[in-house]
C-alpha cells in the first residue's frame, strides 16, 4: 500500500491485527498508556501480548498490577469497537503507522492509538509539527475570544494547523478563526475528552460538524460512545499540547485546563506562549503566573505567526511579538529541532537528524549569534 497513510512496515493484514490488539489492550478497564508501552515492550508486540493474556502474564508476576489485570483482558473489544468505528466511519490510528506523529515515542503517557474522525492532516505526524494550539478559558471575555479567533485564521491562512479542545470561549474562538480563512487554509483539530462519535459539549456541535466538513477533524484517545468524566479533561489537554509545536494560552485562571495544558506543553518540550494580562484581574491569573515562570509573551498579532515557529509562512513581523527570533536559513534545521525547554544535545542529534560534530557546530553558532542558552548541564534552549 502506497501514500502518506502506508504503514511502516510491510503486510496490511500484520498492521490490521497489530492495530486490533493496541485496541484490544487500550480497551481493559485499569490499563492506560504507560501498561500499553510496557505490556508491548516486555512481549514484543500488542499481539503477542494479548495473546500471552490468557495466561495470566506469568512472565510479569513481578509487576502484579499489570498481571492482575490479565483477567480482564476481553479478546474481541477490539474487533467489535473496530466494527463500530468503521460504521461510524472513524479511523483508527497506531503508532507503528506512519501517519503516527513519530515524536511522541518518547512520552510513555501518550496513547499508542488515536480514535480520528475526519482528515488526520499530515501536518502533525513528523516533527516539528506544523501545528499551533490555542487555548484559554471557557469564560473568556469576547475581547479575548476575538484574539483567539483572528490568531486562528491568521495560522490557517499560513497552512499552520490550529488545535484546540472544542470547548465554549476560546476553544470554539479558534476553531472558527481557522475556520474562516476559507479554501486551501491549513485545517482545524478539535481533541475530545469523550469519544470521537460523541462531541461536545451540545451547543458546539454544529461547530464540530463544520470542522469535519471543512476537512478538519476530531481526535481522542477514549472509545467510542464515551461521556467524558471529570478526570478525562486533563488527558485531552495532554493531547492538545502534545500535537502542537507551541502553544498559546490566551485567557486562564490560576487552576484552569488552559493553564495545566501549558505544563504539558512544557513536560513535551513545546514553546508555551502567553498573551499578557491584566495582573488585578484574577480570571488572567494563569496567564500572569505563566509569564512570570518565563513563557514567551505574544503581545500582538502582527508577526504572530513568524513568533510562533512559522517564519516561512507568509505574516508580517513588525516586532510586536516578543518571542525567539528566527535563525539563519543554514541553520533552520538545527531551529526546528530546538525548544525553551532545556535539552540534551543526543536528543538534538536524533531531532535534526545530523551527526554529533554538526550538531554541536551548529549549536556553537546559535550561541554565538545570541539565539541559543546552554547550561551547566550542556543542555540546549532557545532564547
Amino acid at each position: 500500500m502506497q501514500g502518506r497513510f502506508a504503514p511502516r512496515h510491510r503486510g496490511v493484514m500484520h498492521h490490521d491485527r497489530e492495530r486490533l490488539a493496541l485496541l484490544t489492550l487500550a480497551l481493559v478497564p485499569g490499563v492506560g498508556p504507560v501498561a500499553v508501552r510496557a505490556l508491548r515492550a516486555h512481549f514484543g508486540s500488542a499481539q503477542a501480548a494479548l495473546a500471552a493474556a490468557p495466561s495470566g502474564w506469568p512472565s510479569l508476576s513481578a509487576r502484579a498490577g499489570l498481571a492482575r489485570l490479565a483477567a480482564a483482558v476481553d479478546a474481541l473489544a477490539g474487533a467489535r469497537e473496530a466494527e463500530r468505528a468503521e460504521r461510524v466511519g472513524v479511523r483508527l490510528i497506531g503508532d507503528h503507522e506512519a501517519c503516527f506523529p513519530d515524536h511522541w515515542g518518547a512520552f510513555p503517557d501518550l496513547p499508542p492509538l488515536l480514535y480520528v474522525r475526519g482528515a488526520w492532516p499530515e501536518h502533525v505526524t513528523t516533527w516539528p509539527p506544523r501545528a499551533v494550539a490555542l487555548v484559554g478559558s471557557r469564560r473568556a471575555d469576547a475581547a479575548a475570544c476575538a484574539f483567539a479567533f483572528d490568531l486562528a485564521a491568521a495560522l490557517a491562512r499560513a497552512g499552520v494547523v490550529v488545535v484546540s479542545g472544542l470547548a465554549y470561549g476560546i476553544d470554539a474562538a479558534a476553531h472558527r478563526g481557522a475556520l474562516s480563512a476559507g479554501p486551501g487554509a491549513a485545517p482545524t483539530i478539535a481533541v475530545l475528552a469523550s469519544g470521537v462519535d460523541r462531541p461536545g459539549p451540545a451547543g458546539n456541535v454544529p461547530l464540530a460538524r463544520a470542522l469535519v466538513r471543512s476537512g478538519g477533524a476530531l481526535v481522542g484517545e477514549s472509545a467510542l460512545g464515551s461521556v467524558p468524566g471529570k478526570g478525562d479533561f486533563p488527558r485531552r489537554n495532554r493531547l492538545v499540547a502534545a500535537l502542537a509545536r507551541s502553544v498559546v494560552i490566551v485567557a486562564a485562571g490560576a487552576s484552569s485546563g488552559a493553564h495545566r495544558t501549558a505544563g504539558h506543553a512544557a513536560a513535551y518540550g513545546r514553546d508555551v506562549f502567553v498573551v499578557p494580562a491584566r495582573p488585578w484581574d484574577d480570571a488572567y491569573a494563569g496567564n500572569v503566573a505563566l509569564l512570570r515562570d518565563g513563557a514567551f509573551p505574544l503581545c500582538g498579532l502582527d508577526g504572530a505567526v513568524a513568533a510562533l515557529g512559522f517564519p516561512d509562512a507568509a505574516a508580517r513581523d513588525d516586532g510586536a511579538v516578543s518571542g525567539p527570533a528566527a535563525a539563519p536559513p543554514e541553520l533552520r534545521w538545527l531551529w526546528d529541532a530546538l525548544t525553551s525547554v532545556p535539552t540534551p544535545l543526543e536528543t538534538l542529534v536524533e531531532r535534526g537528524g545530523r551527526g554529533v560534530g554538526a550538531t554541536l557546530a551548529a549549536l556553537e553558532g546559535l550561541v554565538q549569534q545570541g539565539l541559543c542558552a546552554v547550561d551547566g548541564a550542556r543542555r540546549y534552549r532557545r532564547r
